[in-house]
């Protein structure tokens, strides 16, 4: 069997090669789990029976956003996808129908392409978490940390947890909290001493950096595979999280109170999210906090424990073999 990617493995090279971003490190760890059971996989081949285009719903097989996308007259055509919020842009449903089926990266945004192209959508294809992370038992001590990643991006709600820290902790020096960014953050950092920014890394210092962490505080609208709190849990790290937009969810113990609620207009103004997304509070931030800090025993051992069952669970060979090839097979099969 010979297949195609394109889309981020093209337009996105560096985040693909070194595997920075979601999209770039789906794409290269799909190809290399592909590969281990048997696949030919080829980049940006238009000569293959079946291409997967792997890329934000709005970007697939559009030559016009995408100039260097090959994509043959007779070429099967796969789009591998993703989103954040219960709606899209009127335009990306133009995208989703350019493809002959279109593969999510979880249930949750399955659901949102279905009420857009119906049974065009085929498979849940679950974000699973890097072969290279391995889990480590956390114990309680001082100083103690609790990380976000994701700043200055709105939807991951940065400055709630900052407010629900300060609140709760004050400047107690013996419990801080690390902002892993990916820009200048949003946030006014400076001005707390027990508050630390990391920024730009590549993928073998950020995971060095979890290791450190006790905690992730994660409370995001929605994800359109939820990698960043999968690491954390494959690792055996506690995390609080809100939690109905993911396949992993019986897995998060530290569950924010949360509500589908209609995406602030100041996330609307900046990015495609529309519709509807999950929305906490402060309070349930600061008391999931509070939570483990005050039973941290309890809680590392719990998320310890189920780390290889998480990883077995997403785990990107038992996705190809179970999931993806049988999909390819039946396509090439007729």
């Amino acid at each position: 069997m010979r297949v195609s990617l394109t889309g981020v493995p093209i337009h996105g090279n560096g985040h693909y090669e070194y595997q920075l971003a979601g999209y770039g490190k789906v794409a290269w760890q799909l190809k290399e789990a592909l590969i281990r059971h048997g696949v030919e996989v080829v980049i940006n081949d238009p000569d293959t029976p079946i291409v997967i285009d792997i890329d934000n719903p709005g970007w697939l097989t559009n030559e016009n956003v995408m100039p260097h996308i090959r994509i043959g007259p007779n070429q099967y055509k796969i789009g591998l996808t993703t989103h954040e919020s219960t709606e899209i842009i009127p335009e990306w449903k133009i995208g989703l129908e350019t493809v002959d089926e279109i593969w999510a990266m979880s249930d949750w945004v399955a659901d949102t392409f279905r009420k857009y192209v119906g049974e065009r959508v085929t498979l849940s294809v679950p974000v699973c978490s890097d072969s290279e992370i391995e889990a480590r038992r956390r114990i309680f001590d001082e100083p103690f940390y609790f990380i976000h990643v994701g700043e200055p991006s709105e939807r991951k709600m940065g400055t709630m947890v900052l407010e629900a820290f300060v609140q709760e902790f004050g400047d107690d020096e013996k419990v801080n909290l690390v902002f892993k960014v990916s820009d200048a953050p949003s946030l006014g950092l400076m001005n707390y001493g027990n508050v630390y920014v990391f920024g730009n890394a590549t993928t073998e210092e950020y995971y060095h950096l979890l290791n450190k962490m006790h905690c992730l505080v994660y409370p995001t609208i929605g994800e359109g595979g939820g990698l960043i709190p999968l690491e954390a849990l494959t690792m055996g790290m506690p995390v609080i999280s809100t939690w109905e937009w993911a396949d992993y969810k019986n897995f998060i113990h530290l569950k924010l109170d949360s509500t589908l609620s209609p995406v602030l207009q100041s996330i609307q103004d900046t990015t495609f999210l529309r519709g509807n997304g999950y929305s906490t509070t402060v309070e349930s931030i600061r008391s999931n906090m509070r939570k483990v800090y005050d039973n941290y025993e309890y809680y590392s051992e719990l998320h310890y424990a189920q780390a290889k069952e998480v990883t077995n669970v997403y785990n990107w060979d038992r996705v190809a073999k179970e999931i993806v090839i049988p999909r390819l097979e039946k396509i090439i099969n007729g």
